[in-house]
């Protein structure tokens, strides 16, 4: 795996595309040059460590009138050089070895579209400068023609990054709608410069014919990290400071990077700034929420994907610690959670030699409600460094995993007796079983023979990283106790599987598609066949706007987050593959296995800027036991197949068994 700390001057080129617009004919804005100027100071100073002939600057900007700004490659902001620039960059000016940073400063919009049966939904754009050069349609960047651009620019190169200060930020590089005689009813320009509503543009007429051919596809790229400054629903704020206005995600930005303490910025990772950002923001506009799409231990300036465990959110409040987890997610009062910093990558097992050098700290639970927790310093007191994540090491005892023995093996019951997140009894839903040999890990699910698909199978040699994998199961199974907590808007949120052509379908349609059957459950269960192709459609039923994530515990012990959305009332949402507009989720056992079984959830809530990342997982079962074992790897289980104020919250969940 590249490091993704290696500076920037190493890995190639850096080329970075600058784009800031603020000579609007209707609402104008202040400070989108001025971020681009600060994003172009950041990339050319001493710390980037960036040599001549190693960055690659074009500038697209539109001032106002009269106005000086700094300059490099200087065009303004258009359509068409908007197009041709994002072109560039997917083109063979691009090697793998470089790096890719966009910025985009100005106007996001939502256009409302209608279909000709009633139904109505949104699309994200940016808009370039001349969006009304043509009445009176709109000239706008639609969401599936930049995700289009996106995975261009990721076939050339992996390390690409992308911020947006606008408007609605976090639709842009995800779902939109392009049927052709679907009609625009408004354009509702985002970022606001004065605090107010900005004015509304004309009412345009039908929108002309965007993207055309064969669209199947477009949609959220997985290798591009984007950062936004709201989400899909929201509208950002401009602030000044020193006389310089400035968008605030950008503003937030360029602090937190001056407080890196690294030499080199292209050494700093998003995790080591997102908390100081966000934390920023908050304390300026608290309607507004930034939002970052990959993970963040990837390197802020366009790094290389990366893999990490997310951890736990804890963010300094006061004397206190808050943890961005509550009792939905097992943390509740009296628990411990250990601190880390940005390293190492993975976990350590619980309580190895490894996990606590690794450790910065502890902390203690003093009280938690559902979504977030607040916490002492347990033992000896320590600084909560940039980057930091918790991980529950000690559940409170309603929150420990309750599991059996059997039969009874009083060796293996006080190894299991000795983790702070088991609780071993006579009998419970999650079993340790032995049969004709091998230890099974089951459940309500999973069993130890056909007909029942199998989890985890430990031969007799093994046993000693059983306790690991229980732990490990703990958190896999934290999503599922999630469902089963949440009462309060019960039949607000519903999740359907719907059968897709394994071509997919076109991203024109992908938004609310038509023709696909639904995958109905029998005896609890959505049966289908390894090769079937899918998707995920929520729909949320009540009267306030719900965030959406899309959940899945894999049968190999991986637990994914798939999607993310805000949902307003009365509407769906359809997740598909990698977030790319109409690719399906394949459902197929791996080689070796005929059967399996994932679980998948929608989890909603009305405290909208609260996100459910801390419960993915990258590690399977057979990698915890890897670390456990020695001699000839013997383990048999199933393995992911392709399926890659009051706050309320909903919840939905399906049972997909898949046969070969």
């Amino acid at each position: 795996m590249a490091d993704p700390a290696a500076p920037a001057s190493a890995a190639g080129t850096f080329h970075a595309l600058l784009i800031g617009v603020n000579d609007y004919d209707h609402a104008p804005l202040s400070g989108c040059v001025s971020d681009v100027d600060a994003m172009q100071r950041v990339l050319l100073g001493p710390r980037m460590g960036l040599a001549n002939g190693r960055i690659r600057i074009r500038r697209l900007t539109s001032p106002c009138s009269g106005a000086r700004h700094d300059a490099v490659t200087e065009q303004p902001a258009t359509l068409a050089n908007l197009r041709d620039a994002l072109a560039e960059l997917g083109s063979d000016k691009v090697s793998a070895g470089d790096r890719v940073f966009i910025f985009y400063s100005g106007h996001g919009a939502q256009l409302e579209v209608t279909a000709p049966d009633g139904r109505r939904a949104h699309r994200e754009v940016l808009v370039p400068v001349d969006y009304a050069a043509r009445p009176p349609s709109p000239q706008v960047l639609p969401d599936f023609e930049i995700n289009t651009a996106l995975r261009a620019i990721v076939a050339r190169t992996r390390s690409v990054a992308f911020m947006l200060d606008c408007c609605f930020a976090a639709g842009v590089t995800r779902a939109g709608l392009a049927q052709p005689d679907w009609l625009p009813r408004y354009i509702d320009l985002g970022r606001r410069s004065d605090g107010g509503r900005a004015a509304a543009a004309p009412q345009p007429a039908p929108a002309p014919r965007l993207g055309g051919g064969d669209d199947r596809g477009f949609g959220g790229v997985d290798a591009c990290h984007v950062v936004s400054a709201c989400l899909n629903h929201e509208v950002a704020r401009e602030h000044t400071r020193d006389g310089v206005r400035n968008g605030l995600l950008t503003r937030a930005f360029i602090e937190a990077l001056e407080a890196a303490t690294e030499a080199e910025l292209a050494s700093v990772t998003w995790a080591q700034i997102w908390q100081a950002m966000q934390a920023y923001v908050a304390q300026h506009n608290a309607s507004q929420h930034l939002w970052m799409a990959g993970n963040a231990g990837r390197a802020v300036f366009a790094g290389p994907p990366v893999e990490r465990d997310p951890g736990l959110p804890v963010i300094r409040a006061g004397d206190d610690v808050r943890i961005e987890a509550g009792t939905l997610a097992d943390v509740t009062r009296d628990a411990l959670v250990a601190v880390y910093g940005d390293r190492p990558a993975y976990f350590p097992p619980i309580d190895s030699e490894d996990d606590r050098r690794a450790r910065v700290g502890v902390l203690r639970v003093t009280a938690a409600d559902l979504a977030t927790a607040t916490a002492t310093v347990d033992g000896t007191p320590f600084e909560l460094q940039p980057g930091a994540r918790g991980r529950l090491v000690q559940a409170g005892v309603a929150a420990r995993l309750r599991c059996a023995v059997v039969p009874p093996d009083p060796v293996l019951q006080a190894r299991l007796a000795a983790s702070s997140l088991l609780d071993v009894v006579d009998d419970a839903v999650v079993k340790l079983e032995l049969h004709e040999g091998r230890w099974f890990i089951t459940d309500a699910i999973h069993g130890k023979q056909p007909p029942a698909p199998i989890l985890l199978a430990l031969p007799p040699g093994q046993l000693d990283g059983a306790r690991a994998v229980l732990e490990h199961y703990h958190a896999y199974s934290r999503p599922l106790r999630m469902v089963e907590r949440i009462h309060d808007l019960d039949g607000g949120l519903t999740i359907r599987v719907l059968r897709c052509p394994a071509r997919g379908i076109r991203a024109a349609a992908a938004a609310l598609p038509d023709g696909l059957s639904e995958v109905r459950p029998s005896d609890g269960k959505c049966a289908l066949s390894s090769g079937d192709t899918v998707c995920f459609e929520a729909r949320n039923w009540t009267d306030r706007e719900l965030r959406v994530t899309l959940v899945n515990c894999a049968a190999s012990g991986k637990v994914q987050v798939l999607g993310d959305q805000v949902i307003v009332p009365d509407r769906s949402y359809v997740f598909w593959a990698r977030n790319v507009l109409g690719a399906p989720f394949e459902m197929s056992p791996p080689p070796g296995v005929r059967h399996c079984v994932d679980r998948m959830m929608a989890i909603g809530r009305t405290a909208l800027g609260h996100a459910l990342d801390h419960l993915q997982l990258d590690q399977t079962f057979a990698q915890v036991v890897d670390r456990y074992r020695s001699g000839k790897k013997d383990i048999t289980g199933s393995v992911q197949g392709t399926v890659a104020p009051l706050e309320h919250w909903a919840a939905s969940q399906v049972v997909i068994e898949t046969r070969a």
